[in-house]
């Protein structure tokens, strides 16, 4: 992440994406994902329900965020991801993020962030094509360009000494009125509790 002295910043990256088109790391939120299957699978997401709609295909993503730091615990930002390789669409957020607790043994964070995509990243993921519809059990279904889920983030990184901290990550989503019309979408909203252990060598 790049600041300048006036308190805006930006950041430019390539994103590796999973089967399923939720990056490794997002504005707001840490999303992590093995892929989704129209099948049940042991070690990637997916589901006997999907069977008919086929997989989605990885692909490389440079994504690019800007914001403005508002003050030492609040920050605003915007942030748009494009596919590099295989064409998913475009995909645009815009997050306020707050830091409540900024110590040498604690961070604690919370952020809200709007997801929005275009006609075609929202109808690869949430839509049904004619042909999806032939092969599965699911209705043809057009997803038109917009928002697409909201989504809320607490998380929490505490240190236990020089190489040992923990961290623990609260996420709920709340997809958008025209998504949750989707015959795939089977929830209106979902909750999502990260824990982990690292250790850092120094």
């Amino acid at each position: 992440m790049h600041k300048s002295a006036d308190r805006l910043f930006y950041d430019l990256s390539l994103i590796r994406y999973c089967d399923d088109g939720h990056p490794d790391r997002q504005i707001g939120t840490r999303r992590r994902s093995t892929g989704r299957k129209d099948h049940d699978s042991d070690w990637r997401q997916g589901s006997d329900r999907l069977k008919g709609m086929g997989s989605i295909k990885s692909a490389v993503n440079s994504s690019t965020t800007l914001g403005w730091q508002v003050a030492d615990w609040v920050a605003i930002e915007g942030n748009f991801t494009a596919p590099l390789t295989d064409s998913q669409g475009m995909q645009y957020a815009a997050a306020l993020k707050f830091s409540v607790i900024d110590t040498t043994t604690d961070t604690l964070g919370i952020a809200t962030t709007a997801n929005f995509g275009d006609s075609r990243y929202n109808n690869l993921f949430y839509g049904v094509s004619a042909k999806q519809s032939q092969r599965s059990r699911f209705n043809a279904f057009h997803a038109s360009s917009g928002l697409n889920s909201y989504e809320a983030d607490i998380s929490w990184l505490h240190y236990f000494d020089n190489h040992w901290s923990g961290y623990a990550d609260f996420k709920y989503t709340q997809f958008a009125e025209s998504i949750r019309k989707s015959p795939v979408v089977t929830s209106n909203n979902n909750t999502e509790l990260t824990l982990g252990l690292l250790y850092t060598f120094k």
